[in-house]
């Protein structure tokens, strides 16, 4: 999606960022592993851009991005 954009910092940030992000899940363990990967909140972005409704593909995205932020901040507390 970042690349379909056509804004290159957005890609570059992405892939920056990718990497990171999936050891991320890894480091959760197997058994947390596939509840992260959030494929129903992948399809919602993607049906949002699909539909033309660029506030709501923002509104997916936010929400996907704190949801995330939460559950890693919760495993690293966990962690500690």
């Amino acid at each position: 999606m970042c690349r379909l954009s056509g804004n290159a910092t957005l890609l570059s940030s992405w892939q920056n960022l990718i990497g990171q992000i999936e050891m991320m899940i890894v480091a959760a363990g197997p058994e947390r592993a596939t509840d992260r990967m959030r494929y129903a909140e992948h399809v919602g972005i993607a049906d949002a851009i699909d539909n033309g409704d660029p506030d709501k593909a923002r509104a997916v995205v936010e929400s996907h991005m704190a949801a995330f932020t939460t559950r890693y901040l919760s495993d690293e507390a966990a962690a500690s």
